[in-house]
């Protein structure tokens, strides 16, 4: 009996996640997603065809595809604490391919440097407006936070996405992703 409850718990887990590994909770329409941000400097794979504010960020893990700032506002402080606040919009996919469009975010990071000006570390969060979702992220809310790995020299990212719709046919996913990234 205990071994069937321990199979039993394993196939609910497994639902749960999805073969993609973006977990949600059952009932909710929230997916919880991580991953991994890496600056674009040369804009090889993030290039929307116009100068940017900031190099674009390549996503990677639960989010695949290009986050671009589109707007801010920044203060400095003696003290060597930043805040900006600002815009930006993601164009991609969930991991798996089967949810691709855009969202916009509004954002607020802070950060702490040092005199020589390296950055010891900094933190934002990205709340996602309401109505900005296109596509299959028509509809979604949530919010992402970034991390700063100084260290590692990219953005470790956590959130969740509530509402996310998921394409209702392979072949028009796999048209989508094709799509997003040839265009970021």
């Amino acid at each position: 009996m205990v071994g069937k409850q321990v199979l039993l718990g394993a196939a609910i887990a497994l639902v749960l996640v999805g073969a993609n590994g973006v977990a949600a909770s059952a009932g909710s329409g929230v997916a919880q997603i991580a991953g991994i941000g890496a600056l674009d400097v040369d804009q090889e794979t993030c290039d929307r065809g116009v100068t940017e504010i900031f190099s674009p960020i390549v996503m990677t893990g639960d989010l695949n595809g290009c986050w671009y700032t589109d707007s801010f506002t920044g203060t400095s402080h003696p003290s060597g604490t930043y805040q900006e606040t600002g815009t930006e919009t993601f164009i991609g996919c969930l991991a798996d391919g089967t949810t691709c469009g855009t969202f916009g975010t509004t954002y607020r990071f802070e950060a702490k440097f040092a005199p020589d000006g390296s950055e010891i570390f900094g933190r934002c969060q990205h709340p996602i407006v309401s109505g900005s979702g296109t596509e299959g992220f028509e509809g979604v809310s949530g919010r992402v936070d970034f991390k700063d790995d100084v260290d590692a020299g990219v953005f470790r990212y956590r959130g969740h996405l509530k509402g996310v719709a998921g394409s209702t046919s392979s072949a028009a996913a796999s048209a989508r992703t094709d799509a997003v990234s040839s265009g970021c």
